[in-house]
């Protein structure tokens, strides 16, 4: 009983990378049967599309500027935990890469 158990839950995760077909295949091969519950019916425990094209599907960039409608806000320069830094008194960064003259 134990081992039907654990054999039919290796099934249910090796089914969510099999269509149905390989599913019902793989029940059959290990002699199981699917208890059938109300919950089951409505969830599938295998993958509809097999196809990788449906995994992978590529957006182009002009699609994308389309699809988004809401203008992105730009953040600033400056991060906030920086914004609040006092800079009194310190060197401009631009000084460090100025030749000076020495006397």
């Amino acid at each position: 009983q134990d081992q039907d158990l654990m054999k039919l839950e290796a099934v249910y995760i090796i089914s969510n990378y099999l269509n149905k077909e390989w599913f019902d295949k793989l029940l059959n091969h290990f002699n199981l049967i699917e208890p059938k519950e109300k919950e089951a019916e409505l969830l599938t425990n295998y993958a509809t599309n097999a196809s990788p094209a449906a995994f992978f599907k590529r957006v182009h960039p002009d699609e994308m500027l389309v699809n988004s409608s809401v203008a992105k806000k730009k953040k600033p320069d400056v991060p906030r935990s920086l914004s609040k830094v006092n800079t009194k008194g310190m060197k401009s960064l631009t000084s460090f890469f100025t030749t000076t003259k020495k006397q």
